[in-house]
């Protein structure tokens, strides 16, 4: 008897800001926020939903109209921007959500990222196998990783904290999970540096070499070179790429 008192007190006096029977979904208005391509939502802070739901500033989300779910980042508005039952997105959050100034959205609290618990693991300097990476990769992959959570990852991986196996299942992870391009028969190879060292010749050694063994694209006659970072403008892209017949030195390679 005390707490429907209480409720009702709640209710004499304004305070209950969603009553029984209040959808937990709010109409979307524009507003114009180019966020590039990560993902907010914005709702007032006494918004019915925020309240019962227990959102705050910066929480990480589940927001779902036509048929779609991303994760955003809520961002908590005190002011008139947003009139009671409105709420918005950032420029990108609209286009994926492919969603228009009037249709009804839905918020929803977003599960515990369990593969976050990897991530702890190898801060504390435990050996990841292949589907610890997989779990990692995939959730990154699709967006439920914040800012955070991602440089606490490149962290406990950086340096020389992976060793060779952990390399190669991070990497496999992150074939699995990108799209792949079937080049057809044969080798295909892509040689390249981290850039911003001009001069340092390391293409010309690795393809001139491969070239000399006659080991890359046999079934044809010819190597196309993209990615050559030698001096030779022809091989940086600046007249286009370049090729040479394999089993003969590329040029700079003396």
């Amino acid at each position: 008897m005390a707490e429907l008192n209480e409720i009702q007190n709640e209710i004499n006096n304004g305070l209950m800001l969603k009553p029984i029977g209040t959808s937990n979904t709010l109409t979307l208005k524009r507003l114009g926020i180019d966020t590039q391509q990560e993902y907010f939502a914005y709702m007032r802070s006494d918004c019915h939903i925020c309240i019962s739901e227990g959102f705050e500033a910066q929480a990480r989300i589940e927001a779902a109209a036509n048929g779609k779910t991303i994760i955003a980042t809520l961002n908590a508005i005190r002011g008139e921007l947003l009139q009671p039952g409105e709420a918005s997105l950032s420029e990108s959050a609209w286009k994926a959500l492919n969603a228009k100034e009037g249709d009804r959205i839905s918020f929803s609290h977003l599960d515990p990222v369990a593969s976050m618990g990897h991530v702890r693991a190898k801060m504390y300097g435990k050996k990841l196998g292949m589907p610890a990476f997989r779990e990692i990769i995939n959730d990154i992959a699709t967006g439920k990783y914040a800012n955070i959570q991602l440089a606490a990852f490149v962290t406990a991986c950086a340096g020389d904290h992976l060793d060779a196996e952990e390399i190669t299942g991070l990497a496999q992870a992150m074939v699995e999970a990108g799209e792949k391009l079937d080049w057809g028969a044969g080798v295909v190879v892509d040689k390249h540096c981290v850039g911003g060292m001009p001069g340092n010749h390391t293409t010309t050694i690795v393809v001139g070499t491969h070239c000399r063994c006659d080991r890359l694209n046999h079934s044809q006659n010819i190597f196309p070179c993209h990615h050559f970072s030698c001096r030779h403008s022809r091989y940086d892209g600046d007249d286009g790429p370049g090729q040479f017949e394999p089993g003969s030195d590329p040029p700079g390679s003396e």
